[in-house]
């Protein structure tokens, strides 16, 4: 039951989305709010199987278990149409939009509902959001749309009053690649003073984290290939050729989403160290959990101006990575600062 998921987080939520469900009122487009991307796009699936599947629970949500709802879960699910942010910009550009509209026009065999998905909405330029408008105001027939987004607020009032506007904010980071990662632990040994020696070590170990959200970011997008493309472009080698650069695109988007939510971690390291410097407790602070997944060693409470001064280090390391500047010239920099000897 996929929606049961999410019950003990948004129990009232879940149940109206069965309720409409039951009631045969499944409106034509959705914008899913939130705090955290992964979350959203697990619940818009969700919420797909749950428009798509013909064997509902008696409470309404999806069984799980009949061929729409497990091809939901394999992305294997024909009539779902996917948008993405592509390339280093992690822009969705007018051109894409025009290819995802082309695709929802498509007709489908059955009884079979098609579904119009934008990740990341917020994502999408002014541009492919005005041409977004028709038919985001009148879908083609059996058709649903659903976007979502953390920063929906970027995205032109006119397509969000055309959407029925659903909150899934958790008010609470997790930060489950910097977890699984290892990240707070590399991190942690950026103490003030502790050295070009310290500062290099740290920069490799991110540097290896950095190659395998890379690796991730492959296996992933390769998951979600549509197999169909291989038939289409037999034969056609500079088809294929455009299909290539498009994969290799998802792909830097993709990376560049899991090295966005690592780097975002280690910032909310430096501030956290930075709160602590001030004065605040640590059962006070925002994440305990975050401070704990750290060796003993490198928990003592750091001295003020240092901890305000990585702050402002570590914000740079960022837009420096947002305007291309090779990681590892970038990284280096920042932890050489970090833990400069004599601050």
């Amino acid at each position: 039951m996929p929606l049961a998921e999410f019950q003990a987080q948004f129990p009232a939520l879940c149940e109206c989305l069965c309720h409409t469900k039951l009631k045969d009122r499944i409106g034509q487009s959705y914008l899913f709010a939130g705090d955290d991307v992964d979350l959203l796009a697990r619940f818009a699936t969700a919420w797909l199987q749950v428009c798509a599947c013909k064997t509902p629970t008696a409470g309404g949500d999806a069984c799980g278990t009949c061929q729409d709802c497990r091809q939901l879960a394999e992305n294997n699910y024909s009539e779902r149409y996917n948008l993405v942010p592509e390339s280093k910009s992690r822009l969705i550009v007018v051109d894409k939009m025009r290819e995802f509209e082309h695709q929802l026009t498509l007709s489908v065999g059955g009884s079979r509902i098609k579904f119009g998905v934008i990740a990341e909405a917020d994502c999408l330029n002014e541009q492919a959001q005005n041409a977004f408008l028709k038919t985001l105001e009148e879908p083609p027939p059996r058709t649903i749309l659903v976007l979502y987004s953390a920063r929906h607020r970027q995205l032109l009032p006119t397509i969000r009053s055309r959407c029925q506007l659903l909150s899934l904010r958790t008010n609470r980071n997790q930060y489950p690649l910097a977890f699984a990662h290892g990240v707070f632990p590399i991190v942690a040994q950026l103490q003030p003073g502790a050295g070009a020696f310290a500062a290099i070590r740290a920069a490799r170990q991110l540097a290896g984290v950095y190659a395998k959200l890379r690796e991730e970011a492959e296996a992933q997008v390769e998951t979600e290939r549509d197999e169909r493309w291989d038939i289409v472009t037999e034969g056609d080698t500079k088809l294929r050729k455009k299909l290539e650069d498009q994969q290799k695109a998802r792909i830097e988007a993709e990376y560049l989403r899991r090295r966005n939510a690592v780097n975002d971690a280690i910032q909310t390291w430096f501030l956290q160290q930075s709160i602590r410097a001030a004065g605040i407790a640590d059962e006070a602070i925002p994440h305990p959990e975050i401070l704990a997944a750290v060796p003993a060693e490198f928990r003592a409470v750091p001295a003020y101006n240092p901890a305000l001064a990585a702050t402002t280090y570590v914000a740079s390391l960022v837009r420096n990575l947002e305007l291309n500047v090779p990681e590892e010239l970038a990284v280096e920099a920042c932890f050489l600062e970090i833990t400069r000897k004599g601050r």
